[in-house]
């Protein structure tokens, strides 16, 4: 995963993936 999903795609998951977890 290089190129234009390295931060900004990951930013978007993270903050899904945490929400579930309720840790954000």
């Amino acid at each position: 995963m290089q190129g234009w999903r390295s931060r900004r795609w990951w930013d978007w998951r993270r903050q899904r993936m945490t929400r579930r977890r309720g840790s954000g």
